[in-house]
């Protein structure tokens, strides 16, 4: 039976499954199943396909969103995208996901036609989303066609349409944010794991060296900073991080930024929690499918846009300036009504 599936059937089957095994069962399935390398190219772009379409249903931007099963196309011979999606403001696309791990990448003129052949179809105005060396883009067909079909992270990023039509934020952070955080191997924390050094017990943020929020088992009123402040953590650690062991059950990780500014996108910190959950070493299965198979009941995401917002704002009324980008122009946090 194996040896008679197409290799879209074969790679759809593979993505259905691998979502509940570990790596080590992942590797027989591949085995199984006759996964080649190109195949495992095409695996890693549904992957990115899954984390597209959670990352703008996150960003709370998109109304209705539709995906396209392709494996039916190939009987009539249809060129398809991979999404419909309606924002909030109306506008409707038909967008194709497309990634690489290099900071450009190169489109053939028949296939940007064809998207927008078939986005004509639906009333539909013609996208890609672009995930290069592991940033987002959005852009319309015809930038496409007027950057003769070549699009590179450093030379059009800031063309990207994505903070416009889905929502998406980038934010400035200057030095002067610490947060410390201790972990314990033997009591009970506030709902955050370290896969090395046990459970959260106690997270402390200063601004400027002044302590303005801890959060610990019995004082959890602004709990949700800890899961807010994920993504800033994974920052800091690239910059400036202290691991110290302050006895046999309990580690202390202080964090911050030393560099003038960081650039941190709202997306990423919406992201970052499942990421970590993707990440973690505990041998357990998670992926953004599982995620999305989530996301389809009652259980809704714990972190959202207005949360992140909140919470930045929060930051920015103790004192530390966060600086936010609106049509290209910089503006502080606080002073913003509309976000």
């Amino acid at each position: 039976m194996v040896d008679k599936q197409t290799p879209i059937e074969k790679i759809r089957n593979y993505y259905e499954i691998s979502k509940y095994l570990n790596d080590t069962q992942k590797i027989k399935l591949k085995d199984m199943l006759g996964i080649t390398n190109d195949d495992e190219s095409r695996i890693n772009g549904l992957e990115n396909e899954t984390e597209f379409l959670m990352m703008i249903y996150l960003l709370g931007w998109a109304e209705k969103i539709t995906s396209i099963d392709e494996s039916a196309s190939p009987l009539t011979g249809a060129k398809t995208s991979d999404f419909l999606v309606e924002t909030i403001n109306g506008k409707k696309l038909a967008i194709e996901v497309k990634s690489s791990k290099k900071y450009q990448i190169k489109f053939s003129k028949k296939l940007v036609l064809e998207k927008k052949n078939f986005s004509e179809n639906y009333n539909c105005e013609a996208y890609f989303a672009i995930k290069l060396a592991g940033h987002w883009m959005l852009f319309s067909n015809q930038y496409i066609i007027e950057h003769n079909f070549k699009i590179s992270l450093t030379k059009d990023f800031v063309n990207s349409e994505l903070n416009d039509i889905l929502g998406e934020r980038i934010f400035l952070f200057p030095r002067g944010l610490e947060i410390l955080s201790i972990y314990s191997k033997k009591k009970i924390g506030i709902g955050i794991q370290h896969p090395h050094y046990g459970n959260l017990i106690k997270i402390q943020i200063k601004i400027f060296g002044k302590k303005v929020y801890t959060v610990t088992t019995q004082n959890k009123e602004y709990l949700f900073l800890s899961y807010v402040l994920e993504n800033v953590q994974d920052v800091m650690s690239n910059q400036e991080q202290e691991i110290k062991s302050l006895d046999s059950d309990r580690t202390l990780i202080l964090e911050k930024f030393n560099q003038d500014f960081s650039l941190l996108k709202l997306s990423c910190f919406l992201m970052a929690p499942i990421k970590h959950m993707i990440d973690n070493d505990s041998g357990t299965p998670y992926t953004f499918e599982l995620f999305k198979e989530k996301m389809k009941g009652k259980d809704k995401t714990f972190i959202n846009r207005n949360l992140v917002l909140n919470s930045l704002d929060l930051l920015d009324k103790e004192g530390y300036p966060i600086t936010m980008f609106l049509n290209k122009e910089g503006y502080r946090l606080g002073d913003l009504k509309i976000k």
